[in-house]
């Protein structure tokens, strides 16, 4: 789709199974139509936020490489994307963003429909009045309330959610990036907390986006580590989580990195391969763009050329 590879993960089929039966208790045998129907709806909506996020990070220069559909939303995988914070606060508010957009057309068109009532039954938490019983508007009612409830549990400062993504690189233009992913970590693992204390009380699947959201800090603390050798004393000026002793102890090696660290240097090392090539194919036509100038002038470049070359100027200082 448009380029971009789409996963569907197996768990999926268990879901749409769990969804179908929970649809013929609440609707009887409308269910066998509704339950499918509230899935689609919910994962095409979950693909338009992930494109959201593909398109804004392709517009930055960045290459989308695949969206993977699993139980807990969506994931989309893009490189390239400039490590400065306009471009990386962009693409991850363009996901609440398409949410956000969606929710006011279909609110728009409840209100063109005579169904204005609808509008606030349709509202996540506050929402209160009467659901159409027409199923078509129903379940444009439920699209509604299922993009504002996205958006709004996206945009929460919870890394590795959008909220948090952005709090962090909102954060390294004064903090730095190491300081910045350590402090919007820290939010997270709050955040984290605040999910399984919740899921505990009102619903087992808030204990899932617990474990997600606390193993996603831990791995991008681990990365932050690994990469740059920043640790809690970076922050504090020293760690004393080993008491005080240990100032005369070197560092401990890092351990063996387990099977998900593995695949996410496996992954990283894919995208840096893409990243040269794509930087390499650049730079090839830059150099036949310059060779043209040499030969027939400025005048000799089309627009599109002139276009390329000026960002690719911009981009590569070449």
């Amino acid at each position: 789709m448009f380029g971009i590879r789409v996963r569907l993960h197996p768990v999926l089929l268990i879901l749409c199974g769990v969804e179908l039966v929970r649809a013929l208790w609440y609707y009887g045998w409308n269910g066998l139509w509704l339950g499918p129907a509230f899935v689609l709806i919910l994962y095409v909506t979950i693909l338009l936020h992930e494109l959201g996020h593909c398109f804004a990070g392709k517009h930055h220069g960045g290459e989308a490489e695949e969206i993977l559909l699993w139980p807990l939303g969506g994931l989309a995988t893009i490189g390239s994307v400039p490590r400065r914070p306009w471009p990386q606060i962009v693409t991850s508010a363009a996901g609440p963003a398409v949410n956000l957009g969606l929710g006011v057309a279909l609110a728009g068109a409840l209100w063109l429909g005579g169904r204005s009532d609808s509008i606030v039954a349709a509202l996540p938490i506050v929402g209160s009045g009467p659901y159409p019983y027409n199923w078509g508007w129903y379940l444009v009612c439920y699209a509604l309330g299922l993009n504002l409830g996205l958006m709004l549990f996206n945009i929460l400062p919870a890394f590795p959610l959008d909220g948090g993504q952005v709090l962090r690189w909102g954060l390294s233009a004064w903090l730095g990036y190491p300081r910045a992913t350590w402090v919007a970590t820290t939010v997270g693992f709050f955040f984290a907390a605040l999910f399984a204390i919740f899921g505990f009380l009102l619903s087992p699947m808030l204990l899932l986006v617990a474990i997600f959201v606390w193993v996603f800090c831990r791995w991008e603390r681990a990365a932050l580590e690994a990469e740059s050798g920043f640790l809690e004393a970076d922050v504090f000026g020293y760690d004393f989580s080993q008491g005080y002793t240990s100032l005369d102890k070197p560092r401990a090696f890092p351990e063996k990195p387990g099977f998900f660290a593995r695949r996410r240097a496996r992954r990283a090392a894919r995208r840096q391969m893409s990243q040269d090539a794509h930087e390499r194919d650049v730079r090839r036509r830059v150099d036949e763009l310059l060779d043209k100038i040499n030969t027939a002038g400025m005048d000799a470049l089309t627009e599109p050329e002139k276009s390329f070359l000026k960002e690719a100027s911009k981009r590569y200082q070449v």
